[in-house]
């Protein structure tokens, strides 16, 4: 099984493309090293600065074994044209913003579908709150712009304070992270 951090942007809905200050802003970190191609990179030399491990020794496969070898730690920038909701086998139902319950319709309506509405209706207190409101505990996230980072798995590693800071400054966004098995 595969896992993955994520980064995204809290709010992307006004974006038209992966904001040319992004990229500047990974390469001024050294979180992303050469490019492996227009999106994706292998890891920076401060990688491990900016992407804070929780263990003593984490094993990361940072480099492919074969051309065609996309099992390895990289940085990619997904861009979608509207939000998506991406979400993996980890993810469990979101709780209501209201009742604070977990609502599981909505598991069951975006299986398939990666393209959001902005609204959801609670199934047990019948309020209707945007998809983003819900609590996703860090198993699943809402945006246009997504940076992933394969070969991170749940609560291994977290993004450093430094880093959401300094991606807030460069995009004039906030940004937050979840984990995604796939």
């Amino acid at each position: 099984m595969m896992a993955s951090l994520y980064l995204y942007p809290q709010t992307s809905d006004h974006l038209q493309q992966i904001p040319d200050q992004l990229i500047t802003c990974l390469e001024q970190l050294k979180l992303i090293g050469q490019s492996l191609d227009h999106k994706a990179w292998y890891i920076g030399d401060d990688f491990m600065r900016h992407i804070v491990f929780m263990g003593c020794s984490p094993y990361l496969k940072i480099a492919p074994e074969s051309a065609k070898d996309q099992d390895f730690c990289h940085i990619q920038l997904q861009f979608y044209p509207s939000a998506r909701l991406l979400m993996g086998e980890n993810t469990r139902p979101p709780c209501c913003p209201h009742c604070h319950k977990p609502n599981p319709k909505i598991l069951q309506s975006y299986q398939n579908q990666a393209i959001i509405i902005e609204q959801e209706e609670c199934q047990f207190c019948q309020a209707s709150a945007p998809l983003k409101t819900y609590a996703w505990k860090q198993k699943a996230g809402i945006s246009r712009l997504f940076i992933k980072i394969p070969h991170i798995f749940p609560q291994e590693a977290i993004p450093s304070e430094l880093l959401l800071k300094t991606l807030k400054k460069s995009t004039q966004l906030d940004w937050d992270y979840f984990y995604l098995h796939h």
